[in-house]
């Protein structure tokens, strides 16, 4: 039996698990959908890869601008 890497996804992020070498490979996906490695992290198995994946990968925060009503950020002083 052949063990295929498993992908996990979650808003901005992937998860890679490889089961020959029972690591989670945590990536950032940008935009443009290029990875960006993050870490590496060691399991006993697949589920509990998966668990920490879901639980634990935290969502790509989301960005906040200033309000442009407000002219007092951009006064001198």
């Amino acid at each position: 039996m052949k063990n295929n890497p498993k992908m996990f996804t979650k808003h901005g992020f992937e998860g890679i698990w490889r089961p020959e070498a029972r690591k989670l490979d945590v990536y950032e996906v940008d935009q443009s959908g290029a990875q960006h490695w993050l870490r590496s992290k060691e399991f006993t198995n697949g589920r509990v890869a998966e668990k920490y994946f879901m639980d634990r990968v935290k969502n790509r925060p989301v960005l906040q601008f200033a309000d442009t009503g407000d002219d007092d950020h951009l006064s001198d002083g």
